[in-house]
């Protein structure tokens, strides 16, 4: 079987030809078919290849959202007999993240140490892969019709797809350890080395930067106005969200374990108390007045899982100490 697709503009024209055995059609198909669709030989970026409906995920990020609330309600009926739908086979020899695959309406994203799946949500067919080196300890970022994912080899880069075919939109380049990347305000958020940097999260331009002696373990935490970061003398950091002004800050005796939550009014912390024990600490956002700390000292815990906020009621799974 012979196929050639002509393409042509102005003065110039470009042609695709395929050519194999009628047995092997229905295997090439599907390839051929990603190019014919994806081809392009405009002067500008292939906006038509992004989704023009945008999905929405109800947790498309590392903590749920910006704010690193980490919790949503939801409910269903428990049955007592769990059906399957489908199943697909995935690559056992190659290591898949620990961090949770972005949910959409229409696929699940979910990448090994060597590649991106896009799995649809209906069927269970893979309607694309992408193949790379990832950092299976960053987590993937999807928003409206992007998914970012962080590429290590042959150079380090934060990586913009489109989320319905997997083509490349744009690269960061990456240059030092970096954190969890978040959305807000249009923007991307996350820390490299010590600097807390943001860029579009349309065309991936660096808007701005500011060095913090940030530690990059913890993401930044993005309310408007107010952005909470965590450096690496365990102080909290809140400064303003445009360019990372300085607000306030809390300096702790005790080491922060975990991302902050900016919920409301309220940014809360929580700390290493002692050897086995921990503390949960919150703030006024706006001013930095510590409001309350739970300091129990008849009941301790150590958590097991991050804080996470939901309807003015934290929630974490803890053990308790004597």
């Amino acid at each position: 079987i012979v196929g050639e697709y002509y393409y042509t503009k102005e003065n110039n024209g470009y042609s695709i030809s395929v050519k194999t055995l009628k047995e092997n059609w229905k295997e090439a198909q599907p390839s051929l078919q990603f190019i014919l669709d994806n081809f392009w030989i405009g002067d500008k970026r292939l906006e038509e290849s992004r989704a023009t409906k945008r999905g929405l995920s109800k947790w498309p990020m590392i903590g749920k959202n910006s704010q690193n609330t980490g919790a949503t309600q939801y409910s269903t009926p428990i049955k007592s007999t769990l059906k399957t739908i489908w199943e697909t086979p995935l690559d056992h020899s190659k290591k898949f993240t620990t961090m949770p695959p972005i949910h959409t309406k229409s696929h699940i994203y979910i990448n090994s140490t060597d590649r991106l799946y896009a799995i649809n949500i209906k069927t269970g067919k893979i309607s694309w892969s992408y193949q790379f080196n990832s950092d299976p300890n960053i987590s993937l970022l999807y928003h409206e019709d992007l998914i970012f994912i962080l590429k290590t080899t042959p150079k380090k880069e934060l990586v913009a797809l489109v989320s319905n075919n997997g083509i490349v939109h744009f690269k960061i380049p990456i240059e030092d350890r970096v954190s969890h990347p978040i959305y807000a305000n249009n923007n991307l958020y996350f820390i490299e080395g010590e600097t807390l940097k943001t860029f579009s999260s349309d065309t991936g331009n660096l808007q701005w930067q500011k060095n913090l002696n940030l530690n990059p373990i913890f993401q930044p935490v993005v309310s408007d106005p107010y952005i909470a970061v965590i450096d690496n003398e365990n102080t909290l950091k809140v400064c303003q969200n445009r360019k990372g002004s300085p607000i306030w800050e809390y300096k702790s005796e005790s080491p922060i374990l975990m991302a902050p939550i900016i919920y409301k009014d309220t940014i809360l912390i929580c700390t290493k108390k002692g050897k086995k024990d921990n503390e949960i600490i919150a703030f006024n956002s706006a001013t930095g007045f510590e409001l309350w700390r739970y300091k129990n000292n008849v009941i301790n815990f150590t958590l097991l899982t991050p804080l996470s906020v939901e309807n003015d009621t934290i929630i974490a799974t803890a053990k308790i100490t004597k």
